[in-house]
């Protein structure tokens, strides 16, 4: 299992842009079949909204990863430590390397490709660093205009059709038509046809949209000809042309892709359905419409190409699944409202952006990058990263001095990987040491270069293998005030003393910055992240390990996909270990920042602050002020004496206050119920306000043992989204003084005596 983990690992971080273009989209395939699965009780509009979002964002997907940022996330593809490295090698000869003028270049190599094949097997990494890109453009441009064809064919066959057809003129049919049309609510204008070639009704089109029907039509009485004429206007009605479309240029992007024509069937069936729905909603009889239906379907052939571009109201492949639907009396009719539309529609695309976003990089563990760490004596205290002997053992060390201005931009370009430590000093000279290890190190191209008045450094692997190993660490110390912008397939980035604008990102490694002025905009695939002692705007990021900001004013602000991230004031300290991520300032107030989960804190005598991005919070009697925030999940506190601040995306909360704690008290629920328990002798302004939505069955209330007014809006407000009531109160109890604000949706408040 964990050699299979390993490999799996290694063709992630090597895939090619199409590998990993069809992972994803796989992955929102996936996605969409599992949100269907358990949306199976579900109305059919709920469903046809899940595929529809789908599809939408498998279309979108490859432009949103052109266009996106990486979003690097480091991987392990081996066990092997990075302690590993060769430490007995002699230094290579200096006639190795070749310098001249203001340009060194020197031989190099990187560090992944060899890796991944020691580590994850060499038939599967060379496999994906050969992949044949070009040719597999090619086959794709080939099925993408076959099925593009298809539709074009299909198109120009239903426009013959509709020229042959003729329009509907009986002065019933004109009063049916106009009928259904307000009914269903279309707005556009609509042909009805009647044409000798098709034997089933159905729909088509987008700007003019039309309903072709047989021949048949007639002789249909006026129950049949209303029971076809509302189920096709109602796909018009639903903008089912236009998706139609939509669907089809999806199938052609992924035409390679069986799960791609799975979601295309998949929607033509939850819209078949949704639209009988439409015309049950609507007053027909179950009874009466299944008799119609199995009617419609009795004659129904094949529309050939038409049927790729048109709604047809009865398919014998679907019939019986539409039949039991039809006919069940506990299924759902209603579709999701246009708040669930949006809120979905928001969520899915997030979900793109993160999903296009994700890159997976071989993690320094996998790629040997111990001796991406020169020898301690030649770094300060900040940058020692390895006490192993491996970071003695470069391979060749080329120092060199470039003139640079001071405010200058050093930009380094190392698609080899490599650590970087930044200092500075007070003279207008760039300073490099590139220490180079690693078995190919001849096979990579390492250039210094003038570039405006500051430099560029790069990094690039000339071998004619495309697996490679290297393990390289730069040194370079600039003027004082001096930008630094990095992309660099992995390593380690160290910045001290040095004041700028610090751009850039790592496939994978640690993040220390120390005594820095200016503005950082820094991420790592996987490392931990440590900012201390400066004075930086902008943010810091890693896809995963900790964050530790202390003794930082400007406004900094961190991130970590799995870790925590914790903000130190001037002259506190944390303890790198506890329990569940709990650390602990020195004036003992107890931190926790998880990305999600519970956190249940047994006491918490002076303080704490905890946020969690989707979980319960439960903290005992707390001694100081406590702060408790979490995505989604119940919180119940104390006793508390200090300021109490609580939120929560939806959930209950419970908040019980010490005696003769006079601080305030702050709480929002995005949902739930929210009680207060006071001591007998409180004094405090209360403004609270719950709402209740045109959904929730019991309108919520506020319940007091202090007697209070209470005020309830009458007429239902949509300013915030599902209309709602609101039940609000602003009162005094005892003779005032602090202040209690409670703010939810569809719960009620209670304030308790003790």
């Amino acid at each position: 299992m964990r050699s299979l983990i390993e490999q799996l690992a290694a063709f992630a971080a090597a895939a090619t842009f199409p590998v990993q273009l069809i992972a994803k989209a796989t992955v929102i395939f996936a996605a969409a079949a599992a949100a269907s699965l358990l949306l199976r009780y579900a109305s059919a509009s709920t469903r046809r909204a899940a595929w529809t979002l789908a599809i939408l964002a498998a279309l979108s997907l490859p432009v949103v990863m052109l266009v996106t940022p990486a979003w690097r996330i480091a991987v392990n593809v081996g066990g092997r430590p990075a302690t590993e490295v060769r430490s007995d090698v002699e230094l290579a000869p200096s006639g190795r390397s070749r310098v001249g003028g203001e340009t060194a270049i020197v031989r190099i190599p990187v560090s992944a490709g060899r890796a991944l094949s020691e580590l994850a097997g060499t038939a599967l990494a060379n496999t994906v660093a050969r992949t044949p890109v070009p040719l597999i453009l090619a086959i794709w441009a080939v099925g993408f205009l076959a099925v593009a064809l298809r539709m074009l064919v299909g198109r120009i066959s239903l426009g013959r059709l509709a020229s042959r057809a003729t329009r509907i003129d009986e002065t019933e049919w004109a009063g049916e038509i106009t009928r259904e049309i307000r009914i269903t609510g279309v707005t556009s204008a609509v042909r009805v046809l009647i044409s000798r070639e098709v034997t089933t009704p159905f729909a088509a089109g987008i700007v003019s949209p039309l309903i072709l029907l047989p021949e048949s039509a007639r002789a249909w009485n006026s129950g049949h000809r209303q029971v076809v004429l509302r189920h096709e206007f109602a796909h018009i009605a639903s903008g089912d042309g236009a998706l139609c479309a939509v669907t089809g240029l999806m199938a052609a992007v992924y035409w390679f892709h069986p799960l791609a024509w799975m979601a295309a069937r998949k929607l033509r069936i939850e819209q078949e359905r949704a639209c009988d729905d439409r015309v049950l909603s609507l007053g027909t009889p179950a009874t009466t419409y299944a008799t119609h239906l199995l009617e419609v379907a009795r004659t129904a052939r094949s529309l050939g190409m038409s049927g790729f571009v048109s709604m047809a109201m009865a398919r014998p492949s679907h019939l019986e699944g539409r039949l039991l639907a039809v006919l069940s009396e506990t299924q759902p009719r209603r579709g999701p409202g246009w708040t669930r539309w949006v809120s979905a529609g928001i969520a899915t695309l997030v979900s793109v952006i993160l999903i296009s976003a994700f890159r997976p990089v071989a993690s320094e563990a996998a790629v040997v990058v111990a001796s991406q760490s020169v020898a301690r004596e030649s770094l300060p205290p900040i940058a020692s990263l390895a006490n192993s002997p491996a970071v003695q053992s470069a391979e060749s060390v080329v120092t060199r001095e470039i003139s640079v201005a001071s405010g200058g931009t050093v930009n380094l370009d190392l698609r080899t990987g490599a650590g970087i430590t930044v200092t500075s000093w007070d003279q207008p000279r760039l300073r490099m040491r590139a220490s180079l290890g690693g078995p190919d190190w001849r096979d990579t191209r390492l250039t210094l270069e003038p570039s405006g008045s500051g430099a560029r450094i790069t990094t690039l692997h000339e071998g004619r293998s495309r697996s490679h190993s290297t393990s390289h660490h730069i040194e370079l110390t600039v003027p004082r005030r001096f930008n630094v912008r990095i992309s660099s397939a992995g390593g380690a980035i160290n910045i001290r003393d040095v004041e700028g604008e610090f751009t850039g990102s790592t496939g994978g490694g640690e993040i220390r910055i120390d005594r820095a002025r200016g503005r950082a905009d820094l991420s790592t695939g996987g490392g931990r992240v440590n900012v201390t002692r400066s004075t930086l705007s902008g943010s810091v990021g890693t896809g995963g390990g900790g964050v530790l900001i202390q003794e930082v004013e400007g406004g900094l602000r961190g991130s970590s996909g799995t870790g925590n991230v914790v903000y130190g004031e001037k002259g506190l300290t944390y303890s790198e270990s506890g329990r569940d991520g709990v650390r602990r300032a020195s004036d003992g107030r107890l931190i926790v920042q998880k990305s999600g989960g519970r956190v249940n804190l047994g006491s918490a005598p002076n303080g704490a602050s905890v946020t969690t991005g989707g979980g319960d919070i439960r903290i005992g009697r707390a001694g100081g002020g406590v702060t408790a925030r979490t995505g989604g999940g119940d919180i119940t506190l104390g006793p508390v004496s200090g300021k109490t601040e609580a939120q929560t995306g939806a959930g209950d909360v419970t908040i019980t206050i010490d005696e003769g704690d006079p601080r305030d008290v702050d709480v929002t629920s995005g949902n739930g119920t929210v009680t207060l328990l006071l001591p007998r002798g409180v004094s405090a302004n209360l403004d609270l306000e719950t709402a209740y939505t045109n959904r929730q069955r019991n309108p919520t209330r506020i319940v007091s043992d202090w007697p209070v007014s209470i005020q309830e809006t009458t007429t239902w407000d949509a300013r915030d989204g599902t209309p709602r009531k609101y039940v609000r109160t602003s009162d005094q109890i005892g003779g005032g003084g602090r202040t209690i604000r409670v703010k939810t949706v569809n719960g009620n408040i209670v304030i308790r005596r003790q």
